[in-house]
């Protein structure tokens, strides 16, 4: 008989592990992975050695290890085979719970949370058993399906909050480098509408006035500003100039969105825009793209939270609507203060100033007053009296320009018979002009024409006066027709007892008739 050969057991190598599959687990899924992997650590290194088989180590574990495992000699057998043959991942609990049951009514409550009127839960589960017929929609179960599904899919789909709101809120956008961005190269501005009222400082009525800034992306510093009554082609012109003679300093290239406020001739034509004669030039946002702009938008933001919410006539959106609904009311009652156009100049100023000097995170805890004093100066070399002078182009034609209806002559203009100059004029006199031709060389002095009056100021007197009595006859006529319409109709007793009322005369009795003659007999016919 040969030697007895020695039992040989199986070696188990080690088993290299997933990680990425480890990282898909959820968190609970790789606790009780590990959990279970440190309770079987003992066995799993003597199967490894090859000192006890699989079903023996289980034995011994099911009894040493029990308060750990809580499992029988079966289900532990099973954990270790897994665990040598796909690594700790084979220890994480599978169960995905019972499979959902589709009810038929899905799609419709999906149509139903989708839109803009954003039913409820209840209501949506109402509609599907009282218009479909499904009698197992209960809130719970349409409530649970509902919040199962993707954001993207349900309240945040674009038919919910609008595609507009869902491309500028939800959607990822770039992100840009501004540190590239010289100091003084790149202005930002924008029209803003105060969120609180100040006072017109003509009529003294409650206004909504429009704050035009503009921003420097290099330092974040505000250059320059303008308050205006409504965003236009003057109120940019006077914000950007106001910019430029502060700091003598012209920009290389402005960022505004596509309004009439800013994108207009006045601003931009190739030929007379304030732009090309300062040697900027002009990029504009997408339409609707309030993300385009973001750090002048974001400034506006802030600006209303630490700046408008304290004014006392602050009329934003949080404001309750029972405020808002007595707003005129208490305005006239004296309820609510209105800022002055001097007060709300002067609140402006002083925010704007400590802005520009307070250190801010995204500038590495500097100010943006401190990067500004950074700038390498472009001089502005245009004098300052003539900077906010617009200019439009127009044709010359009998020694004359015609302007915004107005007539202005000179008789350098003889020259120019037929061809384009370009017309400057002052925004606050009319008196006279500038004109200059296509290559912005000045020509001459054109002054307005003093129109002859087509009738004399008496007889215009005179006729204004019968305009007016026409007029104020028209009214009344139009006074008594509504009277008429609203009396009650008369009736035959209406107009007997008002007879009788003023002492009305009698009607005479009738004649008696004449002696001698026969009756009228209207029925004979033999004659």
């Amino acid at each position: 008989m040969g030697a007895i050969q020695p039992i040989r057991r199986a070696v188990y190598p080690l088993v290299p592990q997933n990680a990425d599959s480890f990282d898909a687990l959820t968190d609970v899924q790789r606790q009780q992975a590990q959990r279970l992997e440190a309770a079987l650590m003992p066995g799993i290194l003597k199967v490894r050695g090859g000192e006890l088989s699989i079903r023996k180590t289980a034995e011994w574990l099911a009894k040493t290890r029990k308060q750990e495992l809580q499992v029988s000699a079966v289900s532990v057998a099973r954990y270790l085979s897994d665990y040598l043959s796909r690594g700790v991942v084979a220890l994480a609990p599978q169960y995905k719970g019972r499979v959902r049951q589709d009810g038929g009514w899905e799609a419709i409550a999906l149509h139903y949370r989708r839109l803009p009127s954003h039913p409820s839960y209840a209501t949506i589960a109402e509609k599907l058993r009282d218009d479909h017929g499904y009698a197992d929609a209960t809130p719970g179960r349409v409530q649970h399906y509902l919040q199962s599904l993707p954001e993207h899919e349900c309240d945040f789909h674009p038919d919910r909050v609008g595609p507009h709101y869902r491309r500028q809120n939800l959607t990822p956008h770039k992100i840009r480098d501004r540190s590239v961005v010289p100091v003084g190269m790149l202005y930002q501005g924008d029209g803003h509408a105060l969120h609180y009222y100040v006072r017109h400082p003509n009529s003294g009525h409650h206004i909504t006035a429009e704050l035009t800034p503009w921003m420097d992306i290099g330092s974040r510093f505000i250059a320059g500003w303008w308050l205006g009554f409504s965003e236009s082609a003057v109120q940019s012109l006077y914000s950007l100039s106001a910019a430029l003679v502060q700091h003598d300093h012209v920009m290389a290239l402005l960022h505004v969105d596509p309004g009439s406020g800013f994108k207009n001739k006045m601003m931009c034509e190739a030929v007379a825009g304030f732009a090309p004669r300062i040697g900027a030039e002009y990029m504009t946002a997408l339409p609707g793209n309030a993300r385009g702009k973001g750090d002048i938008e974001g400034w506006f933001r802030w600006f209303e939270e630490k700046h408008g919410k304290f004014q006392p006539s602050y009329k934003g959106k949080e404001i309750p609507q029972e405020f808002l609904r007595r707003l005129e009311k208490r305005i006239e009652k004296g309820e609510m203060y209105i800022p002055t156009w001097d007060e709300a100049l002067d609140g402006i100023r002083k925010y704007i100033t400590q802005y520009n000097e307070r250190n801010q995170d995204n500038l590495g805890k500097r100010s943006p007053a401190s990067l500004w004093e950074g700038l390498q100066r472009s001089p502005l070399h245009i004098p300052r009296e003539v900077l906010v002078r617009p200019r439009e182009t127009r044709v010359a034609r009998s020694f004359d320009v015609r302007i915004f209806n107005r007539v202005y002559r000179a008789p350098a203009l003889k020259a120019y018979e037929g061809r384009e100059v370009q017309v400057e004029y002052d925004l606050h006199c009319d008196r006279e002009v500038s004109i200059y031709d296509t290559e912005g060389r000045y020509v001459t002095q054109a002054v307005k024409v003093q129109e002859t009056p087509f009738l004399s100021q008496s007889r215009i007197e005179d006729l204004q006066r019968n305009q007016e009595r026409a007029a104020l006859k028209r009214l009344e006529t139009r006074a008594e027709m509504i009277r008429a319409n609203n009396r009650a109709p008369i009736t035959a007793d209406d107009t007997l007892i008002g007879l009788e009322t003023f002492g009305a005369v009698e009607l005479p009795a009738p004649k008696k008739e004449a002696e001698g003659l026969q009756p009228l007999d209207l029925l004979d016919t033999d004659y």
